[in-house]
């Protein structure tokens, strides 16, 4: 291996440690999200660092081939102390800022699709809701004020044919049902309560 890749490869890991701990902090920023889900939490770990792994890997093995050599491995952690030392706390403000960012953009995205479609949507049902309530109301009162009154006059009519000796057989009928209604019934509240009382 050449002076010349060497220094390539040092340069490449010190630049990939930093990246290291840019991934990191941003990974650690996204986690909040699903952290009480331990199950998941320990899949996107797992994930991340292998992601990450190939990711290093992929940039040495288009620098030297593959070769890993000890300078590799402190090349990448000097890489990620010099994060550590003067690049984090402007990072963290930075990914701050672009989260809230994010944040606004996404609620404000909500707030225009819940004012320009959802709620005319919902809206429109409720309307054509109250409208169907309306009608069925009317035809319910139309119901009662007019077929059901003609309904009546028309049994009613019917009830004059009849000869005015069955009319009397009719009071007859109706009186013996009514007085085995109201024995029926007298039984099964008896009934009924001895049930209760047991």
């Amino acid at each position: 291996m050449t002076l010349n890749i060497q220094l390539m490869t040092m340069g490449s890991m010190i630049v990939s440690g930093i990246y290291l701990g840019i991934a990191f902090e941003t990974y650690r920023k996204l986690t909040m999200w699903w952290r009480q889900y331990s199950v998941f939490k320990f899949i996107c770990d797992l994930a991340f660092s292998l992601s990450q792994t190939v990711i290093i890997f992929y940039v040495l093995y288009q620098v030297n081939d593959g070769q890993l050599r000890i300078y590799v491995f402190l090349a990448c952690l000097l890489g990620f102390s010099m994060y550590v030392v003067f690049l984090k706390k402007i990072y963290i403000w930075l990914l701050n800022k672009i989260f809230k960012f994010i944040s606004a953009l996404f609620y404000g995205v909500y707030n225009l699709i819940n004012l320009i479609i959802i709620t005319p949507i919902v809206n429109i049902i409720k309307f054509f809701y109250k409208v169907l309530k309306y009608i069925l109301n009317g035809l319910v009162v139309l119901l009662e004020n007019t077929l059901l009154k003609v309904l009546k006059k028309l049994i009613l009519y019917l009830y004059s044919l009849f000869p005015s000796s069955w009319l009397e057989k009719k009071s007859q009928i109706e009186k013996k049902y009514s007085i085995i209604k109201n024995t029926l019934s007298l039984k099964w509240k008896r009934l009924f309560k001895k049930g209760g009382s047991d």
